[in-house]
């Protein structure tokens, strides 16, 4: 399993973000027309670390950041689905699938898209709000 795909059931299987967004979480962009409230994640800068131990053996353990922009009809809906994505994931460890060792927050911001990424049921604002919650992970390849 690829981290991203780890991530994204962690993420996705987590109550309080399923009760906003079902399914509705994906890698880089949204589909046109989409339902708000939805996630939209990719790999952030730094590029990934990957540590060897002394020689030079590669042993697996790779740091990558990860970005999570919550797309919502509200600047409150969107942040409180940042909200959940960090009690999803804040701390997290797992040995299912891709080894996850710890996951932690380290930037998070607030502001709106000038494009309309989705039509929310009965808006017809211009904009749409988001909240990004960045996370670095530190797994095992």
């Amino acid at each position: 399993m690829t981290i991203e795909s780890v991530l994204g059931d962690r993420v996705t299987g987590y109550a309080g973000v399923s009760a906003l967004i079902g399914t509705r979480l994906y890698p880089q962009i949204a589909p046109k027309n989409v339902t708000l409230p939805c996630i939209v994640y990719q790999r952030g800068d730094p590029p990934p670390e990957r540590f060897p131990v002394m020689g030079g053996a590669d042993v697996g353990i790779v740091k990558a950041t990860f970005a999570f922009d919550c797309y919502a009809a509200t600047y409150l809906t969107a942040r409180a689905l940042a909200d959940q994505v960090r009690q999803a994931l804040q701390r997290w460890s797992t040995t299912t699938g891709t080894t996850v060792e710890d996951v932690f927050v380290i930037d998070e911001s607030d502001g709106v898209t000038e494009e309309q990424i989705a039509v929310a049921a009965g808006s017809d604002s211009i904009f749409t709000h988001r909240a990004t919650i960045e996370f670095r992970v530190t797994y095992r390849e």
